[in-house]
């Protein structure tokens, strides 16, 4: 019953989406953010607002991952009087504030069974007329667990990717439960309901994580390793030389560490590690230029390859799974035809793209490392005739024809609407099926 409830709400699960998020968090990061005043005050005292501000790709989702686990944890040894729900917003996503208040309303559906009849009385209301739960429904919902736990917790993920009048709705929203309320976000003019209720923290890569992170690419890599701590290396401490340098030219973003410690890698011996210290770019503008640059200097197939991936994943409607993606790489750029013998193996679809696309371990869906690599990405997009969306629409629909020919017609539209009409038929076992059916019209307008 609570499965059923649950589907009904939304098919939205940010729960899936917080367990790929922690499970790409090197252990020990962010933990600092655990410790600072403004977090333990707003974990004592209830009813607080906390906002976490950093610049773009500074690491407020993988906080925001961190804060969650944190709370998780408190509500497990809070004996049920206590709850925890969150949302992630991400820039392929079109939600509303509706779709974020079921989300939350499903997680303590969920985790909760004392929330349970709630959702029964509301479902069972709306199950007999057919219809579905409003916003004011939802949210007396989310009003109404204030009867049943003392402390409730909310977090909210990149409130400026959403569009200003989501941002303004959600935030009046929550700020009405008078629950506590966690959000990250670049900084911002709050809403005045909320904005003299909030404290901040600014979010950015600290010498620890820093530290933390050189330790596991060396731990990782028997290369770095090797070039930074073999004893023939007599010329300093190499491990404290790359500490510095990626400490004083990040600017403490999270995403570009990460990316100049990915292009340290690649150094052969010192004099190349030497040199790619002194000329490691400092903004993530420059370092993706830089990221670019050695993606356009692989062999040519591995550069088209990423050219590929890169027009999947920006142009899709939607993130893709592994074996989405490996169908839709080998699908010939000239006929529209998927061709066998042009799969990739995933490993070497990821590194081909030099750190800038990232698979989630526990979904398997991939994506750009980070929605501020669109704009630099398109310069290394591939030139086809045809706009992106062309391609992918004329590249779906292809897949279509062929794989509906029960439907005794030589129309390829008249046959994807039969397979509408009876959808007990229109499910191939096959991993671009779904994507293709769901998604070929959207590309094409």
């Amino acid at each position: 019953d609570v499965k059923k409830l649950a589907n009904w709400l939304t098919k939205i699960n940010y729960r899936e989406v917080w367990m790929d998020y922690i499970a790409q968090r090197t252990p020990g990061t962010g933990a600092w953010y655990l410790r600072r005043r403004q977090f333990t005050r707003w974990m004592e005292n209830p009813g607080e607002i906390l906002c976490g501000t950093g610049i773009p790709g500074a690491g407020k989702t993988i906080i925001s991952s961190i804060v969650i686990q944190h709370l998780q944890e408190y509500v497990d040894v809070s004996t049920g009087t206590a709850c925890v729900a969150f949302a992630f917003y991400r820039y392929s996503d079109q939600v509303s504030v509706k779709d974020i208040l079921a989300a939350l309303v499903r997680q303590l559906l969920e985790d909760h069974p004392a929330v349970y009849e709630l959702v029964k009385v509301m479902y069972d209301h709306h199950n007999r007329r057919s219809t579905h739960p409003s916003k004011a429904e939802l949210l007396n919902i989310l009003q109404q667990t204030s009867r049943i736990f003392t402390r409730r917790f909310y977090t909210l993920d990149a409130l400026d990717e959403m569009p200003n009048d989501v941002q303004v709705e959600i935030l009046q929203a929550l700020a009405s439960l008078n629950a506590n309320l966690f959000f990250a976000s670049r900084p911002l003019t709050l809403p005045q309901v909320i904005g003299h209720r909030a404290a901040a923290v600014e979010i950015s890569a600290q010498e620890e994580d820093i530290k933390i992170l050189i330790e596991r690419a060396i731990d990782q890599s028997s290369d770095f390793r090797h070039l930074l701590r073999h004893p023939s290396n007599q010329t300093g401490n190499w491990e404290e030389k790359v500490a510095l340098a990626v400490r004083e030219k990040s600017g403490g973003i999270f995403l570009l560490v990460t990316l100049q410690i990915d292009m340290l890698q690649q150094c052969l011996n010192i004099a190349e590690l030497e040199e790619a210290l002194l000329t490691m770019p400092e903004g993530i503008k420059e370092m993706y230029g830089t990221t670019i640059q050695r993606i356009r200097n692989q062999p040519k197939n591995s550069f088209n390859l990423a050219q590929r991936v890169f027009l999947w994943l920006r142009y899709a409607q939607r993130s893709l799974t592994i074996p989405e993606l490996k169908y839709a790489i080998a699908i010939d750029p000239k006929t529209y035809q998927f061709e066998a013998n042009r799969v990739v193996h995933e490993d070497r679809l990821v590194s081909v793209c030099c750190g800038l696309v990232t698979v989630d371990q526990k979904s398997g869906h991939v994506r750009l490392i980070h929605h501020t690599a669109v704009d630099s990405l398109r310069e290394a997009l591939p030139h086809i005739g045809e706009s992106p969306h062309s391609f992918i629409s004329i590249a779906c629909v292809r897949f279509l024809w062929e794989h509906l020919q029960p439907y005794n017609t030589s129309d390829p539209a008249k046959r994807i609407r039969q397979a509408s009409v009876n959808p007990s038929t229109k499910a191939p076992n096959h991993p671009f099926y779904d994507y293709a059916f769901a998604y070929w019209a959207a590309h094409a307008h």
